[in-house]
């Protein structure tokens, strides 16, 4: 099975489910950086740390709350000995309609499941989705939301969908967050609620929908028309002459379909600004939050941050993203058939370079053939001893239901091996130094090309690790905060 057809299908299992390198993307220096939570802690105990995150993505079950089946994944998480929950809570789910915005909000299942949690040992992980159905009308409309290169209006199979970053209504999804932050400031100050962490896209990620390019939302053009105003001093005849083409005027141009040459990377790097300001805007409603004596942990959750859709998500650049310095984390996603000593590289050293925590991603597959060697218990020991092994500071498990023979099985073997409970072991830099390539170098390249070129000649040599930093070689200023935006009960 191709690695592209492999990642898709996981992806629909997870839909189902739920309802050697590093890579440096560097902040330019010339941008100027959010104000910084008060006391954030780099480097804190909770980096040496091994998580093993039970990943419930959707115990609320879309506000049809089940007690008992809540209570009894996270007592099987408990007894396997994890020590770490992660719930997804869905926006629509704590408010369903305009009703239940003036009354309050549906809180009282998430608030059962986070303490019941706690109750239990274990550290929780916020994952908020900022995400509605489709129709729903009571917060934004279908002219807010992100639509893809094909003109469709953004939506999956659960029939959600998003704003547009470039709404004048996204405010209102920043709001929502920030509500979640309000919410459990005491279960944070206690020190219960390990990290929170925003989500969008269709497949509950941060930045943009892997399967067709975003976004083409007017509003999203427009605003890319003036940033490209800006940055060539309102002179289209300087536009026309770096991209090749004939444009009468600004408002003429339209987003390119690649993200190659000089257009596509205009068009990259006004989307990869947007998806900052978005990491910005959330970490800046936190931190404005009274009483939170124990700053927020912000995680950055992604796809694969290297493979073929890395383009199309913005996830290539989630070092820029994570600069923020409110970002304790970075996860992203493997498949099973993917290399650990690729994706892990990629991930692992820069988020050294960073300081960041970094996490991987394991999920259940019951067929053994989508496993490499057709082992579902054995591949998994690998592919989670290959996470930790590039430096991972924990690995979030999807699929912990009970019962799950295999599920016990690995952990089982896991603990036997001693990786279980090791502690997080701090990724080494390479001491013969790093490679650095220059991001524009890398958007010119496809599918698994980067892999090939930068990483495959020093695993083929026999090493398991390589450094490769990417510099942001794109100088302009972060965009500005957007601030929290009651939304009332009518868009």
């Amino acid at each position: 099975m191709d690695q592209t057809h492999s990642r898709a299908l996981r992806r629909r299992l997870r839909g189902a489910l739920a309802a050697g390198v590093a890579v440096l993307v560097a902040a330019t220096a010339a941008a100027a950086q959010p104000p910084a939570s008060p006391g954030v802690v780099q480097g804190d105990s909770l980096r040496t740390t091994r998580w093993h995150i039970a990943s419930y993505l959707y115990l609320l079950n879309y506000g049809r709350y089940e007690q008992a089946g809540s209570e009894a994944n996270i007592d099987y998480a408990a007894r396997l000995g994890f020590n770490a929950v992660r719930f997804n809570l869905w926006w629509h789910e704590i408010f369903p309609d305009a009703t239940s915005i003036k009354a309050g909000g549906n809180w009282s299942g998430l608030d059962h499941n986070v303490d019941y949690a706690i109750g239990k040992g274990l550290k929780v992980i916020l994952t908020v989705c900022l995400r509605r159905p489709v129709g729903d009308g009571s917060v934004f409309t279908s002219g807010d939301c992100v639509v893809d290169s094909e003109g469709r209006v953004d939506s999956n199979w659960d029939k959600t969908t998003r704003m547009s970053f470039s709404s004048p209504r996204f405010g209102r999804a920043i709001r929502f967050f920030q509500q979640v932050g309000e919410r459990y400031r005491d279960r944070q100050n206690a020190g219960h609620i390990l990290a929170i962490a925003p989500l969008v896209t269709r497949e509950a990620e941060i930045a943009y929908a892997h399967e067709k390019t975003e976004d083409f939302n007017p509003a999203f053009v427009a605003e890319f028309r003036s940033w490209l105003a800006g940055r060539y001093d309102r002179r289209i005849a300087a536009l026309n002459a770096a991209w090749g083409r004939e444009h009468a005027a600004f408002d003429q141009v339209r987003p390119p379909q690649t993200f190659s040459g000089p257009a596509g990377h205009d068009w990259y790097r006004f989307r990869d600004l947007k998806a900052r300001q978005f990491v910005d805007s959330c970490c800046a409603a936190l931190a404005a939050l009274p009483g939170v004596a124990r700053p927020y942990r912000v995680l950055l959750d992604y796809g694969n941050v290297g493979d073929p859709m890395s383009w199309r998500r913005g996830s290539i650049s989630f070092a820029f993203h994570a600069a923020n310095p409110m970002v304790w984390g970075i996860k992203h996603n493997d498949a099973h058939d993917y290399d650990q000593r690729y994706t892990g590289s990629l991930l692992g050293a820069n988020a050294l370079r960073l300081d960041r925590a970094a996490f991987n991603e394991w999920f259940y597959d019951r067929d053994k053939a989508r496993y490499p060697g057709g082992d579902v218990v054995e591949d998994s020991c690998k592919e989670i001893q290959g996470h930790f092994d590039q430096g991972m500071n924990g690995v979030s498990y999807v699929g912990v239901h009970p019962p799950n023979k295999d599920l016990e099985s690995i952990v089982q073997r896991l603990k036997q091996r001693g990786v279980w409970t090791a502690p997080a072991a701090k990724r080494l830099p390479d001491p013969g130094g790093a490679v650095r390539v220059k991001l524009s170098t890398l958007l010119d390249l496809h599918g698994w090309q980067v892999r090939e070129k930068y990483f495959d000649p020093h695993f083929r040599a026999g090493r398991t690790q390589a450094d490769v930093l990417i510099d942001r070689d794109f100088t302009e200023p972060l965009l500005p905060i957007v601030p929290p935006q009651d939304y009332g009960d009518r868009p």
